[in-house]
């Protein structure tokens, strides 16, 4: 048997002035530049993996930091930056998810400690990634001589996800 759902019914489920739990609109940028940013350490991962040259300038510049001691880290022996830069997005991408379900959780039952620990470890994670990437500019500055564009293009993602990350625990925005 159907039931009937009226309007009226519908209304008293979400008393007017009660907020509405959604993701606001910084969780959202969040999101979408941390997949910008899987897409470009995927792509770098992918060119390393298989030596595959990138899709970079007339001067090949993105392959010889590609393929430079300095792609590793620690330097010449470690891991590949490009795989590292790939772990690091997508534990960036697992913790906005988290921090959009606690946020969901603190609209609709109250309270909010939870929350201002992921911000913080938000903070401390683009912080660290953005040591890490500017410790990485400066290689292709001062020591490579060579500018991989993709680089670039993930340093600017790292520096608006740490701005972004700074302006919530400067700020105080919960949700």
């Amino acid at each position: 048997m159907a039931q009937n759902v009226n309007s009226k019914q519908i209304a008293d489920a979400v008393p007017t002035g009660q907020a509405v739990a959604r993701p606001a609109r910084l969780d959202l940028v969040f999101t979408a530049l941390t997949v910008i940013g899987i897409g470009i350490s995927g792509y770098l991962s992918w060119a390393h993996l298989t030596y595959t040259p990138i899709i970079c300038t007339a001067d090949l510049s993105c392959d010889t930091v590609n393929r430079s001691a300095y792609a590793y880290f620690p330097p010449t022996w470690g891991i590949p930056v490009s795989y590292l830069g790939l772990v690091a997005y997508l534990a960036l991408f697992g913790l906005i998810i988290w921090r959009m379900r606690v946020a969901r959780q603190a609209v609709l039952v109250g309270g909010n400690g939870l929350l201002s620990r992921v911000d913080l470890g938000l903070f401390v994670a683009t912080l660290l990634g953005l040591i890490f990437s500017a410790y990485l500019t400066a290689m292709e500055l001062f020591v490579i001589h060579a500018v991989c564009w993709w680089c670039v293009g993930s340093a600017t993602v790292i520096t608006i996800l740490f701005g972004i990350a700074t302006a919530r625990i400067w700020t105080g925005n919960e949700y």
